[in-house]
């Protein structure tokens, strides 16, 4: 009986310590604000570009001459008719990663930018694989 308990909290305990120390595992607003320390609100587009190009595990899609949209409270990289609202007039995103636990769990972060190129949002997305 000690044994399996001993296991158990070994497996609780393993578990625990990967989603502390794996930052894709943490909530969208904390990834966000990590990505803000990053990337402070007015930077350059050049600089967030260059600060992301650091990273060679993330993978950069090329500036659009658009916002990125938010539909149903979510950012989106496609435009639907039933946008909520668009941040920016130029928007990049960077998928920076995938989790697994049961299904995979995609994470992109968006970057809005205004008429003289500074960021002026950031936003991240979480989507479940549950195929």
């Amino acid at each position: 009986m000690t044994g399996m308990l001993v296991t158990i909290s070994i497996v609780v305990l393993t578990v625990f310590v990967a989603v502390l120390l794996n930052p894709l595992r943490w909530p969208e607003r904390s990834i966000r604000e990590k990505m803000l320390t990053l990337t402070p609100i007015g930077t350059k587009m050049d600089d967030v570009i260059n600060i992301i190009d650091e990273n060679k595990e993330w993978k950069k899609y090329p500036v659009r001459n658009y916002g990125y949209y938010y539909y149903d409270g979510q950012p989106s990289r496609h435009y639907t008719e039933r946008e909520d609202r668009v941040v920016g007039v130029k928007s990049m995103y960077v998928y920076i990663g995938e989790y697994r636990m049961i299904f995979a769990t995609d994470v992109t972060v968006f970057y809005g930018f205004d008429m003289d190129s500074k960021l002026i949002d950031i936003a991240v997305l979480k989507e479940k694989d549950t195929l």
